[in-house]
This record gives C-alpha cells, structure tokens and sequence, in this order.
C-alpha cells in the first residue's frame, strides 16, 4: 500500500518510481498480490493502464479500468472545474484541467489504483 509515493517529487522522479511502481504490480500480479496506490494525479493511474477506484465527497463515484473511469465528465465532477482528457502520438492518455476557472475548493478526493 502506497499512499502518494510520488508527493514533491521532480518530474523525473516521479517517472522512475512510477517505473518502479509498474515493475513490483506487474511481479505482485504474477504471484497472486497486488499494488494499492493512493494519488491525486489521474496521468499516473493512466501512465500505469490501472483499475481505479475514483472517489468523491467521501463515496466512490466509479470503479473500473482508468481509461473507463477517468472520463472527462467524472474528473470535472470531482475537480469541480472542466477536465479534457486528450490521447498523445505515443497512445498516452493525459489529462488538462482548465486554467480559465476559478480553482475549485480543496477535497479529499483522491485515487486508489490496484
């Protein structure tokens, strides 16, 4: 269980323990265990193609794969501000929240990825 693993680091950082992350689900998955991760960043459930477990006001709003979960209508719903998730060349999904509104009010919403 890992509870934001990648907080204040460095892009670079946060790509070689998302890395490591990926290496120790994949060798957990194999062996009959798994990888739970809390994150505020729905890139790196995305980055990591995991099931997601997206919460909001304290109930689970969704439950499935990222790519199902992390829509743009339940992003902006728990951002309280729009979100478009957009593909790359590579594949990748990502997400852009928009900088034109006001930030919404802080939660504790969060992402749990298995």
């Amino acid at each position: 269980m890992m509870d934001e693993p990648t907080a204040s680091l460095d892009f670079g950082n946060q790509a070689q323990v998302l890395a490591q992350i990926e290496s120790l689900a994949r060798s957990a998955t194999s062996e009959g265990r798994g990888v739970i991760l809390s994150t505020h960043d729905p890139d790196q459930a995305f980055a990591l193609n995991a099931r997601v477990l997206l919460m909001h006001r304290g109930g689970v709003l969704a439950d499935g794969a990222a790519s199902e979960v992390l829509t743009e209508a339940n992003l902006s719903t728990v951002y309280g501000l729009p979100v478009t998730v957009e593909t790359t060349s590579s594949g990748r999904r990502v997400c852009l929240p928009s900088l034109r509104q006001s930030a919404p009010t802080m939660t504790s919403d969060a992402f749990t990825m298995a």
